[in-house]
């Protein structure tokens, strides 16, 4: 497994990635088997995990603002704020990472739109 310094750094990878809409990069750090789910959407799979970030950063205006990152064995937390054109959400992202360093899942808690 990763060290808990690793994941802390594949984690600011990650959202610097998904801040600056990297497609590229943010896809390369999905395992085959990722699945991402948030309150709207079950990505039970790569592809349909793909075509949500996609769809995401297709928004006119994606501005995302973690805070504090906690890592716990090969999982890390992370609050954050996202706002997409005109909706503001605020939530809660947990990543699990495998011992190849790459995103198994991805799992979104987020409160209603502001």
């Amino acid at each position: 497994m990763p060290s808990r310094e690793r994941i802390l750094q594949l984690t600011k990878q990650y959202i610097q990635a998904f801040t600056t809409k990297n497609f590229v990069q943010v896809s390369g750090m999905f395992a085959p088997e990722f699945s991402l789910r948030d309150s709207n959407a079950n990505c039970p799979d790569l592809k349909s995990s793909l075509e949500l970030v996609q769809t995401i950063f297709k928004n006119q205006k994606v501005d995302f603002k973690p805070k504090d990152i906690l890592i716990d064995g090969n999982t890390s937390l992370f609050q954050f704020t996202l706002e997409l054109d005109t909706v503001k959400l605020e939530g809660i992202d947990i990543i699990q990472w495998n011992e190849q360093e790459k995103m198994v899942s991805l799992r979104a808690y987020l409160d209603p739109p502001k």
